[in-house]
């Protein structure tokens, strides 16, 4: 069963394509081309602070998911594998 993220009825299917429009320069009036980003003629959709800040929550959200798991055992070294003597 699939989760319905909410935003079928603007035509986007999933967090990810939203995520992926989210982070266009585009919008604000930038566009990256050959390794280089240009100012565009075009009106943006978005103001560059706007844009900006859209980073800034994305980065950070980013930054979360990226943590240092550590598992805390009650009895580490009890169990023994016996053929290869390493301990668990």
């Amino acid at each position: 069963m699939r989760r319905d993220s909410g935003f079928g009825s603007v035509g986007i299917k999933s967090v990810t394509t939203l995520h992926k429009i989210l982070r266009k320069r585009i919008y604000m009036g930038d566009f990256d081309y050959a390794g280089k980003t240009y100012q565009g003629i075009h009106e943006p959709l978005v103001d560059r602070t706007t844009w900006e800040r859209v980073q800034e929550i994305l980065d950070g959200r980013q930054a979360k998911k990226h943590r240092k798991i550590t598992h805390d055992f009650a009895f580490p070294g009890i169990v023994i594998c016996g053929p290869a003597v390493a301990r668990w």
